[in-house]
């Protein structure tokens, strides 16, 4: 048995003093409403996240392009460009090169360019970090995928 001054009771009694009416809008029409404003929300934010996406990962091909030439011109040679998403904003190249080249004393200027590649090209929408690693017979090209690298420049 349900007490007098229980709240079951209370809301029993509330909702007796109240009628629809009859050109309202229902509780199933606000969130019908609602399921699909949010439905065209989500639709326009995979829009929007696709075409910076987009953006963002030409931007990383280009500029990983552009250290690779920078470097080559500098007598370094750059064995593989592999290139990774961490998100729709972060991006990653590793750079393979050369090991006489990774361990020659100069190459250390590699490092400075890419750092101003770097500084340059960051934004609010927009990160990139430069890898490098020398070449050897251990470096294995399928665990480079299996990291998420999924795009490999070819000469």
């Amino acid at each position: 048995m349900i007490p007098v001054n229980s709240p079951a009771k209370s809301r029993k009694d509330t909702t007796q003093k109240w009628e629809t009416q009859e050109n309202a809008v229902t509780h199933n029409d606000v969130i019908d409403a609602f399921l699909t404003g949010k439905e065209v929300g989500r639709s326009e934010q995979l829009s929007v996240n696709l075409r910076l996406f987009g953006e963002n990962y030409e931007k990383a091909k280009s500029l990983s392009e552009t250290l690779h030439k920078q470097l080559e011109s500098m007598g370094f040679k750059v064995v593989g460009l592999h290139l990774r998403a961490d998100s729709i904003t972060s991006f990653n190249t590793l750079l393979i090169v050369d090991k006489m080249d990774y361990l020659n004393e100069s190459f250390l200027k590699s490092f400075s360019i890419a750092r101003a590649f770097k500084n340059d090209a960051d934004s609010d929408t927009f990160n990139i970090a430069f890898t490098f690693t020398p070449d050897s017979d251990t470096l294995d090209e399928n665990c480079l995928e299996h990291d998420g690298f999924f795009a490999k420049y070819k000469k």
